[in-house]
């Protein structure tokens, strides 16, 4: 009772011990670094695996010889390795007590041999029109698929071109409204400006008008004040006066005459518009201007005498050359007042007409603007549609391809299943007409296999021997389908045997479709030297598959470097020499692979080896 007591006792002791020791052994000290492996974001989005299958060496053609009776066999003089030809004979097999018929009928087997070479001829063309066929089948189907692709490409550039030209056309057209808008205020400012201006200079004119007028009524009183023309003030100079001139006194009477009717005049006179008053205006001046000179020509041709002396004389003859200067003046500017008035328009006219067209231009440039836009939004939507059809047409003959190319391959199989059964019967009613004590090869080719030795007892449905056609061995392996997208025709394989032997081959051939009970599909690898192989052995096939992740941001990890948790998945990446737990999201498993999904930037470390030696914080450091 004890022993068996103390046995449990012992082994929980050693447990514990054990768990202790190497709770200690995993602990690692924050102060020290580890070595890790890393690789960035950028590195992973593409992982290779090697993947190995189980295949089955095959030849195109092989025929096993089966016993058809009881007794010893007599090989003749063969060997493997030898050449056979269809319808040699093997040895034969006694059975004690029978004597085995030699009595053939040659024309009987040289019909069956003719059969069976025609069939063998009928099902080897089947068997090569079903592989080009296949290899056909996936050229026109990948054709199909890029012309699909490239509509879906098309159509999509079409809208990015097509949406940028109609931005440009919408850019220029709302450039040109604004021009259009600028133009108008141009055109409006100069209008306004050209307003104002005749304005002011009709008011300008006006007031010089108003003005010049005043002078002329002060002049003419000045001057009837002066010479009394009127005879109304008293002032006896024409009879104090000497005239050394007759008629002098006359014309200065008839001058302010006329000055004075013109004034008067222009007080009763109504005008339409400035420039026929400062014309009216400018009128009155030349009268006045002549009343003016006519006066002073009349003092200058006076004489003084005891009524007006010298002195008095010059003074009037110095005032009258005063209103002469005024009246100059006066003249002057009426005239640039009359000037004034008349080229008012004229340069502010040709800018205003400039400016007009410009606005007209801006105008039609804005409509052919929007005219453009409208254009490219319906010829944008006939492109559009054009190519969303033509990708509906790819897509729709990918589809019939598709169905097309399975139609064609179901038939060849069909016919090469037939061509199979054909040579088969034809085998078989070859080595019916042979006596069955007689072993007969029914198809040229190699003695791959004796097996039974020269002497031997054997029974119906034993293996005797196997004659192979070793020109075209293969090695027949199935792959699922989350693999085959990886696999494609030309790829290299290694095949290796039980004895550790390895042969390179390539891959001939893909089935398009599954096997109905397993759901893979058949691969065919033609090896470049295998002769050493024997049919039907079973051997391994290697292949390195690229994955791709299914969105471009996901990247592929091994699961080993991911920790799993009850609170989510994470992984170590390196921050500042340090390591640090970020969480993923995992897409999908393929095999010791993970696609994951992750929230870093592109050049973010993961470590991917010593992952289980860190923990948060830990220094780290990369291999080398």
């Amino acid at each position: 009772m004890k022993k068996h007591f103390l046995i449990p006792t012992l082994l929980c002791l050693i447990t514990l011990s054990l768990t202790g020791c190497g709770n200690k052994t995993s602990e690692i000290k924050p102060e020290s670094i580890i070595t890790v492996s890393a690789k960035s974001l950028s590195e992973l989005a593409i992982a290779t695996r090697q993947v190995k299958y189980p295949g089955i060496v095959t030849v195109d053609n092989e025929a096993k010889i089966i016993a058809k009776a009881n007794g010893n066999i007599t090989f003749s003089d063969i060997k493997v390795g030898d050449k056979i030809n269809a319808g040699q004979s093997l040895g034969k097999i006694d059975e004690k007590g029978v004597v085995a018929t030699a009595d053939f009928n040659s024309a009987q087997i040289k019909q069956a041999q003719i059969l069976v070479e025609q069939s063998l001829a009928s099902y080897r063309l089947a068997q090569s029109n079903y592989s080009n066929l296949l290899s056909s089948s996936r050229n026109d189907l990948k054709q199909a698929e890029i012309m699909r692709d490239q509509a879906t490409v098309g159509k999509n550039n079409l809208n990015i071109t097509t949406d940028d030209s109609y931005k440009s056309a919408l850019l220029a057209y709302e450039t040109a409204k604004i021009a259009t808008e600028q133009a108008k205020i141009n055109l409006e400012n100069k209008k306004n400006q050209i307003t104002q201006g005749s304005q002011d200079t009709q008011s300008n004119a006006l007031n010089i008008a108003q003005a010049v007028a005043n002078d002329c009524n002060s002049l003419i009183a000045n001057i009837n004040n002066l010479i009394d023309f009127d005879n109304n003030l008293g002032t006896s100079y024409r009879n104090a006066l000497g005239i050394s001139e007759p008629g002098s006194y006359s014309r200065a009477q008839e001058s302010y005459d006329k000055a004075k009717q013109s004034y008067n005049n222009y007080l009763k006179q109504t005008y339409s518009d400035t420039l026929s008053n400062v014309k009216a205006v400018f009128s009155l001046t030349q009268e006045v201007k002549k009343m003016v000179d006519s006066t002073k020509y009349l003092l200058e041709k006076s004489v003084s005498g005891s009524s007006l002396s010298q002195e008095d004389l010059i003074n009037y003859q110095k005032t009258v050359s005063g209103y002469q200067s005024q009246i100059n003046s006066d003249i002057t500017q009426i005239s640039g007042a009359e000037q004034a008035l008349e080229n008012k328009n004229l340069g502010n006219q040709d800018l205003a007409d400039n400016l007009q067209k410009a606005y007209e231009l801006a105008k039609k440039q804005e409509e052919s603007a929007r005219q453009s836009v409208e254009s490219l939004k319906s010829g944008n939507i006939s492109q559009k549609d054009q190519a969303k059809f033509n990708e509906d047409s790819a897509q729709n003959q990918y589809g019939a391809t598709k169905i097309k190319i399975d139609s064609q391959i179901t038939a060849t199989k069909l016919q090469l299943d037939s061509a199979r059964l054909q040579y088969e019967n034809a085998l078989v009613n070859l080595q019916n007409l042979y006596d069955n004590h007689s072993i007969i090869s029914p198809i040229d080719g190699i003695l791959t296999q004796k097996a039974i030795s020269n002497g031997d007892s054997i029974s119906p449905g034993q293996l005797i021997a196997v004659v192979s056609q070793l020109d075209n061995i293969k090695i027949q392996f199935y792959v699922e389908q989350e693999s085959l997208s990886s696999i494609s025709l030309g790829m290299s394989a290694t095949v290796s045997d039980t004895m550790g032997n390895n042969y390179q081959g390539t891959i001939f051939s893909i089935s398009p479709q599954a096997d109905n009970l397993t759901r893979r599909f058949l691969v065919e690898i033609k090896l470049e030297e295998g002769k050493d192989l024997v049919s039907g052995t079973v051997v391994d096939v290697a292949l390195n598959l690229t994955i791709n992740t299914e969105q471009k941001e996901d990247i592929i990890l091994p699961l080993s470097t991911i920790e799993i948790g009850q609170n989510g998945n994470n992984v170590f990446v390196i921050e500042n020499d340090l390591a640090k737990k970020i969480p993923v999201s995992i897409v999908k498993v393929i095999g010791e692979l993970a696609e994951v999904k992750i929230e870093a930037p592109k050049e973010t470390k993961i470590i991917i080896e010593g992952n289980k030696l860190i923990s948060e914080g830990q220094k780290v450091r990369l291999s080398q």
